[in-house]
């Protein structure tokens, strides 16, 4: 066990990275409610959804090697940030990579 990381810590990263990625994905909801072109029943995929929650929580976890316990404001702000976007490119690395697998 690396000095200073415990799981309490651990969990805490990766509730955090959960809800970057809730964030993420309520936002990316409204911009499907609002549109009225779509079909919300359609384009929602409640598995795509448990798998981004996932990539959220996994980014979250490898945040305990970027920051320190205790967490400030600062820090539990910056993992949801990075959990955020961290899903968003990990997603369209995979989107472009299984386009090209096609």
């Amino acid at each position: 066990m690396v000095a200073g990381i415990t799981l309490k810590f651990v969990l805490w990263c990766m509730l955090f990275g959960v809800g970057g990625q809730a964030l993420r994905s309520i936002i990316g909801l409204y911009k499907l409610y609002i549109d009225e072109n779509r079909d919300t029943k359609k384009e929602f995929d409640k598995k795509k959804l448990i798998v981004s929650l996932l990539l959220g929580a996994a980014i979250g976890g490898l945040c305990v090697l970027i920051f320190n316990d205790p967490l400030t404001k600062t820090d539990v702000m910056s993992i949801i940030a990075f959990s955020y976007a961290g899903v968003d490119g990990v997603e369209g690395f995979l989107n472009r990579r299984s386009s090209t697998i096609k």
